[in-house]
């Protein structure tokens, strides 16, 4: 019995992260924050899928953790509200691309991985 509550309740949140609608199955964007360094970001950064779009999309995310947007095709992917003792290194914005189907048939998904270092506070 409790294999199968397992199974429903990993069910269940593949189900709202590849929702499905309208006969179109979306596929995700993971985006992952990775922050080292001293004095980091004590409230985290905000991440946004396509800013400066009435459609954009954010998540509030720690200095070390992951949100997943549903999305397909091409997509913006914005790291804000970053200390000012704190620098991301890399692309930000990151351009992504959710190809529409992946491995076995299932949804795609991308990934983004944003780097930030933070140096001690004045």
């Amino acid at each position: 019995m409790l294999i199968i509550g397992l199974w429903l309740a990993s069910t269940a949140v593949t189900c709202d992260v590849n929702r499905n609608t309208g006969g179109h199955t979306f596929g995700r964007i993971v985006v992952n924050s990775v922050t080292t360094g001293t004095s980091v970001d004590p409230d985290g950064y905000i991440v946004t899928r396509d800013p400066g779009i009435p459609e954009a999309f954010s998540f509030r995310i720690a200095d070390n953790d992951s949100v997943v947007f549903g999305a397909d095709g091409t997509h913006l992917v914005l790291l804000s509200d970053i200390a000012s003792n704190c620098t991301v290194s890399g692309n930000n914005p990151e351009t992504v691309i959710v190809p529409p189907v992946g491995v076995f048939g299932q949804p795609g998904s991308a990934h983004v991985t944003f780097r930030v270092t933070c140096v001690a506070a004045e």
